[in-house]
């Protein structure tokens, strides 16, 4: 059977000794590499996550994870049921010659195990399983996809006897001005710098657009002496994205100055309310969304409260990097949605960054591949102790380095200040 749509299946493989991972995707290329798969190594379950993540925000079917089950930080069943919790579809395997009953009997009971293959492996064994696998994976996905297909089709059959010259170029007439408004309202929400500037010691913003308008928005405003500071990544790019955004914007005024909800977990957890009654007349299956962070800072008494729905904080005192997680429910609509506070003393010389994850997926570098959350992070510490200007002068270079002339794929926002 082969995949359902263009894309290559992707199988990930985890473990943290670089041999066996190299092993593995040996044996894996030359057994499925041959046009329609794309192998993928993790040295860690963080690792792995991001992989996932990266290929599931762009549309690719990530169909197989083989984890090992030893290794630091998060072990095997602790990854696989994290994966499992938001991609059931991945069809999962544990591999490992060290694993405990209880760790299978976890994994089979919270993470639908698929197969337990164990070290040193069998390579004909292991190409058997990962075959299945696939085949399990393609099988499930068909019966999702058919009625989807047949609905498609019928639209297509539909466009084709529409589609007159002419009409092509009303509707390009049509596309060319709507971007046009989009972007006349989505600069108009948008805090002015000089409202910043008033209540910041320093910042920067770099914005940019993958498509003349963004899905990335950030928000500002004042209450009871209280500065609230929002950046969110919407779902989608271009114009859809914009007007996501515009209902984004629209939800935090509600939410902040209208019912005077000043508590950045509460806020999101009113956006994520608010955003299921906008779509409450939609599909009853939401697929659009946010990841937003919001930081709420008090000078009278020196705090910063943040909350995050997939969007972490970060930040930089005396020379090291600290990294604030977010809660890793999104803003999607879903009933029942609670985001963590986190309270921070706010310190002297200390520089904060709020960020989308356009920056950090961006492709490059000589291997043409995504940045990574780590490296992002990294080159943020690395460059801190210059001034502000300076540091946003220089990740904007740094950035065109990297792409090397590729397409940018995503919106990019990063918003970076300091408050005493």
């Amino acid at each position: 059977m082969k995949p359902i749509n263009n894309n290559k299946l992707v199988i990930v493989c985890v473990d943290d000794e670089q041999i066996v991972l190299n092993s593995l995707k040996t044996e894996l290329v030359q057994a499925f590499g041959a046009g329609t798969h794309i192998i993928e190594i993790a040295e860690s379950g963080e690792e792995a996550l991001e992989v996932i993540a990266f290929h599931a925000k762009r549309k690719n079917q990530v169909a197989v994870l083989i984890s090992d089950y030893i290794m630091p930080e998060m072990k095997g069943d602790e990854l696989l049921i994290r994966v499992h919790q938001e991609y059931p579809t991945i069809v999962k395997i544990l591999l490992t010659g060290q694993v405990s009953l209880e760790g299978v009997s976890n994994a089979i009971n919270n993470a639908a195990l698929f197969r337990y293959i164990p070290k040193p492996w069998e390579a004909n064994d292991l190409v058997l399983t990962i075959g299945a696998a696939i085949q399990t994976f393609l099988t499930e996905q068909l019966l999702v996809m058919q009625n989807e297909e047949l609905r498609l089709f019928n639209k297509e059959l539909e466009q084709k006897v529409e589609e007159r010259t002419e009409e092509l170029r009303l509707q390009k007439e049509h596309v060319d001005s709507s971007i046009r408004y989009a972007l006349r309202i989505q600069r108009a929400i948008l805090p002015s710098r000089e409202s910043i500037y008033a209540e910041i010691k320093d910042y920067f913003i770099i914005y940019k657009p993958r498509d003349i308008v963004s899905g990335d928005f950030f928000w500002f405003s004042v209450r009871d002496s209280k500065i609230i500071m929002i950046v969110s990544d919407c779902t989608g790019h271009g114009v859809p994205g914009a007007f996501m955004s515009l209902i984004g914007d629209s939800l935090l005024n509600r939410i902040i100055t209208d019912k005077h909800i000043l508590e950045p977990n509460l806020i999101l957890e009113e956006l994520n309310n608010g955003l299921r009654n906008a779509w409450r007349d939609e599909s009853s299956q939401l697929n659009d969304g946010m990841e937003t962070a919001i930081v709420v800072i008090d000078k009278s008494i020196n705090l910063l409260e943040y909350a995050g729905a997939k969007s972490p904080l970060f930040y930089v005192y005396k020379g090291e990097g600290h990294y604030v997680e977010s809660t890793r429910a999104a803003i999607d609509g879903q009933v029942g949605r609670l985001y963590e506070k986190h309270i921070l003393e706010l310190k002297p010389a200390t520089r904060y960054f709020m960020y989308s994850d356009g920056f950090q997926d961006q492709s490059g570098g000589e291997q043409r591949r995504r940045m990574q959350s780590k490296v992002f992070r990294k080159l943020l510490l690395d460059t801190s102790d210059r001034s502000l200007q300076q540091q946003k002068e220089y990740l904007n270079s740094y950035l065109e380095d990297w792409r090397r002339g590729t397409k940018q794929i995503d919106d990019i926002l990063v918003w970076g200040f300091e408050i005493i």
